[in-house]
């Protein structure tokens, strides 16, 4: 009869030590301040706050704004509402999802994958977010 609580505690305890461990999440990135280079290797920086993104070009002085919606932990689906260019408001309504696949660091950065085939959000298909300090 001793066994059988010597067994149940063995295995507890394997759970415990070769058991994965949980994923490391993304709400580091659900708000704050960002960076990264688009498709024509512009630096864009971006400001997170709650479901509002706004991306700022100084290359070329355009300011794109965003509405993020987090579909998970560590995926997002970002769809541009407004830009003070022209021809970028031609992208308005158009959305992409974006997953983060690799976090760098601690939380200093992250690489991403995105769905990005409309020509105005101008981000690369996959690439790294810096987190910037405020």
């Amino acid at each position: 009869m001793k066994s059988i609580p010597s067994i149940f505690f063995f295995i507890i305890l394997a759970n415990y030590g070769f058991g994965q461990s949980a994923p490391i999440g993304c709400d580091s990135f659900k708000a704050g301040k960002f960076s990264y280079f688009d498709s024509l290797n512009h630096t864009i920086f971006v400001t997170r706050k709650a479901h509002k993104q706004v991306e700022v070009n100084f290359q070329t002085k355009v300011k794109t704004v965003l509405r993020i919606e987090w579909l998970d932990d560590c995926r997002y689906r970002i769809t541009q509402i407004w830009s003070d260019s022209k021809s970028k408001r031609k992208g308005n309504g158009s959305s992409t999802v974006v997953a983060i696949t690799k976090i760098i660091g601690d939380h200093a950065a992250y690489e991403y994958t995105c769905s990005c085939e409309d020509v105005n959000l101008q981000m690369r298909n996959s690439g790294i977010m810096r987190k910037e300090k405020d």
